[in-house]
């Protein structure tokens, strides 16, 4: 059984940069003869939850030195996705407090676009949230209670020092992973039809950040004059049956 401590929680992780864009690359259809080409913008997160963490803990009433180890953030079932689970979401404290296991239950955390919620209850029936949450580059820094009073300040950052997707508790700062384009071209798509060589930019928006990016095109192929007519004769024709149909499209 537990012993209640009324205790804060300082977890500190060490943070490497700051980085939280997501990836954003340029993809190009084949050039043809007739000068057109398609180009796509690809949006990508930057990064997975999933991973190991180094922590450590200190100004905690229950140990006077300053505690360290590591958690691991994983899959919480195969059926399901978007969620995850801690190895330890107590961050050592119940190991050094109460010199029992880590939390188990059902507890995980779950992603709805970039919304992160903590559900279930752990295996004392307590339940345990989120009170406040930010993303600070290659860390999370979030306050968390449950229903047992215990309460604690945690920094989290991944051992091998790789980028985090945004996240948050609000609603209102939620991109759903869905994005916005308005292209140089005037186009809202996520491609544009250019013929022409010079340099293309677009904006990206996830409803709360906007993201620029540039492209430049250097080997798009101008028009042959007579293309128009020529592919009118082939169609009006049946050009499928000449003898000697191949290789005039690239005249």
């Amino acid at each position: 059984m537990k012993i209640l401590y009324n205790t804060l929680l300082l977890v500190t992780f060490l943070q490497v940069g700051y980085a939280q864009d997501p990836v954003i690359t340029f993809s190009e259809t084949e050039i043809y003869c007739n000068g057109t080409d398609t180009l796509f913008v690809n949006v990508a997160n930057a990064a997975d939850i999933k991973g190991v963490y180094n922590y450590t803990q200190s100004m905690n009433p229950c140990f006077s030195d300053e505690i360290s180890g590591t958690i691991e953030i994983t899959e919480f079932d195969e059926f399901t996705e978007n969620e995850y689970s801690v190895s330890d979401f107590s961050f050592g404290a119940w190991g050094a407090c109460y010199f029992i296991d880590p939390p188990t239950g059902n507890l995980r955390w779950t992603l709805d676009g970039s919304l992160i919620t903590w559900p279930g209850t752990d295996n004392y029936g307590e339940q345990w949230q989120f009170d406040s949450f930010e993303s600070t580059g290659d860390s999370y820094t979030f306050t968390y209670s449950n229903t047992y009073a215990e309460t604690g300040f945690v920094t989290l950052s991944k051992v091998d020092g790789s980028t985090l997707p945004f996240l948050t508790i609000d609603p209102s700062e939620n991109t759903n992973n869905e994005y916005t384009y308005n292209w140089s071209t005037g186009s809202t798509d996520n491609f544009i039809v250019i013929s022409e060589n010079g340099t293309y930019s677009v904006t990206i928006s996830d409803g709360v950040n906007n993201y620029e990016r540039e492209y430049e095109l250097m080997n798009a192929e101008q028009e042959h004059p007579d293309f128009n007519a020529l592919s009118d004769l082939y169609n009006s024709t049946n050009g499928i049956v000449w003898d000697n149909r191949e290789g005039w499209e690239n005249a």
